[in-house]
């Protein structure tokens, strides 16, 4: 009863919308704030500042409470949404709470809940990008264009709406200027914050608010219109983060701070939003180290840390860095670089895919054992599929929309022989024990694309240099994460092949730990199949 789960609010499903309405909507999007939901009770802290709405304000002493729903105060069950249940119960003192990266961060920033006593962060090697996915924001012209439309529609407030207008013209224009996930410049960046800082804030929420409480507004247009002025807030906020503050001009120019965040186009017609602009944040490092050692002592844990300098870099977690040896045996596992593998390179990737598409099948088929194969891109993981389509050999793969975890479950519950995917689904967080997968195939290690915003950030930031130094360890946690889904324990035995002969090339620019760099046998592939047929016979 001390371990409480929280998920984020959008992994909860809004139990009253469903029930007065027939609709499907989770508590992230639902709009029920400005809804008289029977299920919603109201929180008050110690970190909000001043009562909202006529609160009362907390007791000496006391650290949160709140006001029942409706059903609570009628006696009826359930007496709140499930999210409300795990949030207040997880405000409790002595829980354990059990959070995601992002989940982690999104409540040390802007909600508060709970005042650990001690944090654990688990996989610490990847909580700046889980931590910068989260805070990604994106302003879509066509969801702005229903926001104005709405405004416009029911007086709620013309001149945002006129505001709001301006910005979608304007960024109609840089789009299209702007080739798929080319940066914004800070020209284009001040154009589309102009029409933002016109809009009054307050009295934008202040109305929605009023035309909610007199009926005014439908349910559509309620859910168009509740996070309006929070999102207007926030991308105004984070716009203004990526733009650097500057000192002098011409050659005695000089940066006094680097943007923190990177805006960049993106064009894609399967997205529903259609064209929009992307903004992320990048520099971290400060944000994290205050939220991590704000409140109590903090641990951090990671088997695959790898370079302790670019984990500072990363997370900017500074302190002490304990190192302890290994307690699987070395000898259960064998790691290869192919010497022969093809080049994985632009633009021989496919053909590369299949090349080692057609060996990896032949192994599998004449060792008859279950096997785990990784392509970085979907085109390499159906390669992977043709290869065991043509050899008879039995897999499983998403199918359709189905998760990637309803796949992997289906495999781990005996289903095929080989589970094929990418990198990005089953490289990290799966768990193949005791034979369930003794081979696992990588076609490359993951590098993020030059072209990617990100690398171009990055690049710009950085410079070259350093920047390629950092790309590596990134795409050297990604590879010897990938290479212990099958070793769970000191009894698990398991083989390893990354198949691009760049990686066996490369290996000493990959910041990984000495007992796995030890590992590496860099071989031809016909050394590397008669050593695994051995290994996994014996």
């Amino acid at each position: 009863d001390r371990v409480i789960v929280m998920f984020g609010r959008n992994e909860y499903p809004c139990r009253w919308l469903k029930e007065q309405f027939g609709e499907e909507a989770t508590e992230d999007d639902c709009g029920c704030a400005l809804l008289d939901s029977p299920y919603r009770p109201v929180i008050r802290r110690t970190s909000s500042g001043p009562p909202k709405k006529g609160l009362e304000p907390l007791a000496e002493g006391e650290r949160f409470a709140y006001y029942p729903s409706r059903n609570m105060a009628e006696g009826k069950e359930p007496g709140m949404d499930a999210y409300y249940e795990a949030k207040i119960a997880g405000m409790q003192p002595g829980r354990v709470v059990l959070l995601t990266h992002a989940k982690w961060a999104f409540d040390r920033l802007f909600v508060r809940d709970y005042s650990p006593s001690l944090t654990v962060i688990d996989e610490v090697h990847g909580l700046a990008d889980n931590v910068r996915n989260a805070l990604e924001v994106s302003i879509s012209r066509k969801r702005l264009d229903h926001a104005v439309q709405v405004l416009e529609e029911t007086g709620v407030d013309k001149r945002a709406a006129k505001s709001l207008e301006s910005l979608s013209r304007t960024l109609k224009s840089v789009i299209a200027r702007k080739r798929h996930e080319e940066l914004l410049d800070e020209t284009d960046i001040t154009r589309i914050i102009k029409p933002l800082v016109s809009i009054d804030i307050d009295d934008l929420e202040t109305r929605i608010i009023a035309a909610a409480e007199a009926n005014r507004l439908d349910l559509s247009q309620i859910r168009t219109l509740a996070h309006l002025p929070m999102k207007v807030s926030n991308i105004l906020k984070n716009l203004q983060f990526a733009l650097g503050k500057y000192e002098g001009r011409g050659s005695a120019r000089r940066v006094i701070w680097h943007p923190r965040k990177y805006v960049f186009a993106f064009h894609s017609k399967e997205d529903e939003e259609g064209s929009k602009i992307i903004i992320k944040t990048h520099t971290v490092g400060s944000l994290l180290a205050k939220l991590a050692f704000k409140e109590g002592p903090t641990l951090g844990m990671s088997a695959t840390i790898g370079d302790n300098e670019i984990l500072e870099w990363e997370c900017g977690l500074t302190g002490k860095f304990l190192s302890a040896p290994p307690t699987f045996p070395v000898e259960n596992c064998r790691l290869y670089a192919l010497k022969d593998g093809p080049d994985f390179s632009y633009p021989n990737g496919t053909r590369a895919a299949g090349h080692i598409a057609g060996r990896t099948a032949r192994l599998i088929k004449s060792l008859q054992t279950r096997a785990l194969l990784l392509g970085v891109s979907e085109q390499e993981s159906q390669a992977f599929q043709r290869a065991l389509t043509r050899e008879g050999i039995k897999f499983v793969c998403k199918k359709g929309n189905e998760h990637f975890r309803h796949a992997s479950k289906r495999f781990k519950e005996g289903e095929g022989q080989v589970l094929v995917g990418v990198m990005a689904a089953y490289g990290e967080g799966l768990d193949l024990p005791e034979g369930l997968s003794p081979l696992i195939i990588l076609t490359r290690p993951p590098h993020q694309p030059p072209t990617d915003p990100q690398s171009q950030f990055e690049a710009r930031r950085y410079g070259k240099e350093k920047a390629w130094r950092l790309w590596y360890w990134r795409a050297g946690r990604k590879v010897e994460q990938a290479r212990g889904r099958n070793i769970r324990s000191e009894t698990d035995r398991g083989v390893f092949i990354c198949a691009d002969r760049r990686f066996g090339e490369k290996l000493s620019r990959y910041p990984m730990a000495p007992w796995i760099k030890k590992m590496v046998n860099i071989a031809d592939w016909s050394e590397v199949e008669q050593e695994t047929v051995r290994f996994l016979k014996a």
